[in-house]
């Protein structure tokens, strides 16, 4: 996944160039192969598949929050650990003076604190505003008094100095969102405005769009901006439901989609080949450890969408389906059971953003135009917060498809059949949301003992 810094606003700017750094990760329903950087609406050039170390920059933001936190080791120019962070001398003493309590004790209750207000900021010279902020110092624990009170502050200001950041527009500013159109697109049936002013006083509506289409799957929360720190999606960055007067439609098995004007390509993969992987477990404990532990200790979301009649993405361990599946499962600890786990990665659909000239989401753009030209620390974590830090370029929608036999060992004796003889004659009969049938093929086991495995799966 390729990804921009965390924007510059950070450092005071409110325009500033996209970095690239190079980070792998998995997430359930989908696979994201690029995002921007919230703060400007740029592109990340290229697609980088090697899993690698973080780039330069993320090292160098990783190591000024670590050692901002006291956390991380920095090492001298004689190659030391500084006495202030690493030494036998400071362990100690925290050490000793760490408490212990009894868990029968009620701890005190710790009101939140905040610090003190920072300084005003110079006048704004478009919004006529100035700001300040208060940093959070302690949160509230233990049932202690809450920050009920806002940690920011805004006050109207005169300034004599010019506002330079308004751009003209030379065709249609709509009337809410401040959004600048082309003119050719009023009156055509479509609000290409956010607001429908671009659709007001129309004597007559000329529909660019005659048939009814549908909205490519999960195309909003495409939309939406991610953000890295909580892995969560938030806010809408982009507009996909902007289509810039084109109507030409988009064909996916017998369905009609139009395309977003941001969207590049969205290509489907509904017939690709659905390839298993099998894998035997002789106990509980052997799957508890591979498949269920493994699964749970990953940090992961989903788009959670569905497609009727081509495909519907699988549980995670963190949803309510999830946890039903493993506490089924553990009903089987105490049992002489072997496990056959069968896994499929599923691809859907590509998803791919254009480079540049992209719409923002009006929302987003709004937030964006308040934000003061001088830097400051409580407006521009609010954007962060609500919107994300960064938006998505590149996913691979799809998820992880899971099923798990579990035989009794006794039974699978009696039957005289094997582990192994119910794993070959699984492997070529797993359909994705399709009734499992007997498939009779030639893998060395009897098609008598073959289907009577089949019919006891079925079953």
């Amino acid at each position: 996944m390729v990804v921009g810094h965390v924007p510059a606003a950070l450092y005071g700017l409110k325009l500033f160039t996209l970095q690239k750094q190079k980070l792998t990760a998995e997430l359930p329903g989908w696979t994201l192969h690029g995002t921007g950087s919230c703060g400007q609406i740029s592109c990340c050039r290229g697609k980088m598949k090697t899993s690698r170390t973080w780039a330069w920059r993320v090292l160098a933001e990783l190591f000024l929050l670590c050692a901002a936190l006291g956390s991380f080791s920095v090492p001298s120019s004689r190659g030391e650990r500084p006495p202030s962070l690493g030494s036998n001398a400071v362990n100690e003493s925290l050490a000793k003076t760490r408490q212990t309590r009894s868990v029968d004790i009620t701890p005190l209750p710790i009101d939140c604190e905040l610090s003190s207000w920072s300084p005003w900021t110079t006048c704004d010279p478009c919004q006529k505003k100035r700001y300040r902020h208060a940093y959070l110092i302690r949160p509230s624990q233990f049932h202690g008094e809450p920050c009920s009170f806002s940690d920011k502050e805004v006050e109207d200001c005169v300034s004599n100095r010019p506002c330079r950041s308004q751009v003209r527009c030379e065709g249609f500013v709509c009337a809410q969102t401040g959004r600048c159109i082309n003119r050719r697109l009023l009156c055509n049936g479509d609000n290409d405005c956010g607001d429908q002013s671009d659709e007001a006083n129309c004597r007559k509506i000329y529909k660019k769009c005659q048939q009814e289409m549908e909205q490519y799957w999960a195309i909003g929360r495409l939309a939406s901006g991610i953000n890295l720190f909580t892995n969560n999606l938030e806010g809408p960055v982009l507009d996909h439901r902007y289509y810039a007067g084109v109507c030409s439609p988009h064909y996916i098995l017998s369905t009609r989609f139009r395309k977003p004007y941001n969207v590049e390509n969205f290509i489907p993969q509904t017939r690709g080949k659905s390839e298993f992987t099998l894998t035997e477990y002789e106990s509980y404990s052997d799957f508890e450890h591979n498949v269920t532990g493994t699964a749970i200790s990953k940090s992961s979301f989903s788009l959670g969408f569905k497609i009727p009649g081509i495909f519907e993405l699988g549980y995670s361990s963190t949803s309510n389906i999830g946890q039903h599946f493993i506490s089924r499962i553990k009903r089987f600890s105490h049992t002489e059971s072997k496990f056959l786990h069968a896994r499929s990665d599923l691809e859907v659909a590509h998803y791919k953003l254009k480079p540049r000239n992209l719409m923002l989401h009006h929302e987003f753009l709004q937030r964006v135009k308040r934000l003061p030209l001088e830097y400051s620390y409580g407006e521009y974590r609010d954007l962060f917060r609500d919107f994300g830090t960064h938006y998505i370029t590149e996913a691979v929608l799809g998820g992880i498809y899971e099923y798990t036999l579990i035989m009794n060992k006794e039974a699978m004796e009696r039957g005289d059949y094997s582990l192994k003889d119910v794993h070959d004659c699984a492997k070529h009969d797993f359909k994705i949301g399709a009734a499992i049938k007997a498939v009779y093929v030639k893998l060395g086991v009897s098609e008598a003992t073959c289907s009577n495995i089949l019919n006891e799966i079925k079953d």
